[in-house]
């Protein structure tokens, strides 16, 4: 994949015609073989920026397809925490857009907490089998799961 050896970071700016079609398999080909090849796990860890360019914020979290793309990256790959980058919205969007419910508007979004435990428990053992597969010193793996835990204030 030219891609991955050409760039520092992953970045998935799904658009709508991706959305709406089949565009964005080729998303899940390329995290595919990410998960596949432990050192390009390595070199992306932390360096996955999910975004969509073309909604603006507000009504990201009130579409249905993004939704489901959302949904199906999560089932797809339970290592994405791993990859996920913290300072732009990419773990937040994964989040959200996951454990979500009822009406969704920007200021007042309800999480359903059932839902969030069984999604952080398994995304934070996929950081644990992503950084083994890595190499990564299990203090360094910690490190990873720490990280996630200070994002969500746990």
């Amino acid at each position: 994949m030219e891609y991955l050896q050409a760039n520092d970071i992953i970045k998935l700016g799904v658009t709508r015609k991706e959305l709406e079609g089949e565009g964005s398999a080729r998303y899940f080909a390329l995290l595919s073989y990410v998960g596949e090849h432990p050192q390009l796990a390595a070199k992306f860890c932390g360096k996955l920026y999910l975004f969509f360019p073309e909604y603006q914020e507000a009504d990201i979290w009130k579409q249905d397809d993004i939704r489901a793309f959302v949904h199906k990256l999560n089932a797809e790959f339970p290592f994405l925490f791993f990859l996920a980058e913290k300072e732009h919205g990419t773990l937040k969007l994964l989040t959200v857009l996951e454990c979500a419910q009822g009406a969704q508007e920007q200021e007042n979004m309800e999480m359903d907490v059932a839902h969030f435990q069984v999604y952080l428990k398994q995304q934070l053992t996929g950081i644990v089998h992503m950084g083994e597969k890595a190499g990564f010193t299990p203090e360094k793996t910690q490190s990873l799961v720490q990280d996630v835990f200070d994002y969500f204030g746990l």
